[in-house]
């Protein structure tokens, strides 16, 4: 990983051995030199002993862990492991094509791929978030991730772009947090997307419309309705978040208790 590559590097240059460097931090060599092969996952606690022992910026290293999409690293455990896309294929049950595209770039791992993928290299591939809990994958964070991801940009080159920092992205593209609705409008700008197409996707109308009532499918069809969505269209950004909160503060009032 890019993690265990630039750890070695910095070492190396300055002219600590493996062994001292794992006698500095009060980690095993052995887990050492897993971490620097992307054969381990370095902890917060190493990750924090070896920025002190490096002279290293913690949050720079933190940086360089969070930014390590899940197709770098399948590649990257495949070469170390010495397997092929086919040999990968055939261990995992994920077609050599679809482990191509990931190792590419070209498409996300869905969870289920990436399961079956973390089994087969023998390590603890992260899940998305999303995919955790059962949330649509075209989530908020789901639909920055897969734009960014589809754009080429790295956490810490999109990070910067939008002037926040590599562990807000990556709290928001995991689903951990919100943003805030300047900070959502500088994501929109620097993947050049529209704020709306962030938060649904036109192909997934039909899918949210068939997993409603039929009580709320004909309310939507009532032409009063339907002129209301119409005015939402030209809605600015700050005016559409302003209903949205009113519709949240009106569910959040019926859902309470009169006697609350």
């Amino acid at each position: 990983m890019l993690f265990g590559r630039r750890l070695r590097e910095i070492r190396r240059q300055q002219g600590i051995s493996l062994s001292e460097f794992a006698r500095l931090t009060g980690f095993s060599a052995s887990y050492a030199s897993a971490v620097e092969r992307g054969l381990k996952k370095p902890t917060p606690s190493f990750i924090c002993r070896a920025g002190g022992v490096l002279k290293v910026s913690t949050a720079y290293l933190e940086s360089l862990a969070e930014d390590a999409p899940e197709w770098e690293q399948v590649r990257e455990l495949r070469e170390n492991r010495g397997l092929s896309v086919a040999d990968l294929a055939e261990i995992s049950g994920v077609p050599a094509e679809t482990i191509k595209r990931i190792e590419a770039g070209q498409v996300l791992p869905t969870a289920e791929e990436i399961k079956k993928l973390a089994e087969a290299l023998n390590y603890p591939l992260e899940l998305p978030l999303a995919a955790n809990k059962g949330f649509n994958p075209v989530s908020l964070g789901w639909q920055i991730r897969k734009i960014r991801c589809e754009q080429g940009l790295s956490v810490t080159e999109f990070a910067e772009k939008a002037g926040v920092s590599p562990g807000l992205i990556s709290q928001i593209e995991g689903g951990y947090t919100v943003p805030l609705l300047e900070t959502l409008e500088a994501i929109a700008r620097c993947l050049n997307v529209s704020l709306a197409s962030l938060l649904t996707e036109e192909n997934n109308v039909d899918s949210v419309l068939a997993g409603l009532d039929e009580e709320t499918r004909r309310t939507l069809g009532d032409p009063k309705v339907q002129a209301l969505l119409c005015a939402l269209r030209d809605c600015e950004a700050r005016e559409f978040w302003f209903v949205l909160e009113f519709i949240a503060f009106f569910i959040r009032q019926k859902n309470t208790p009169a006697n609350a």
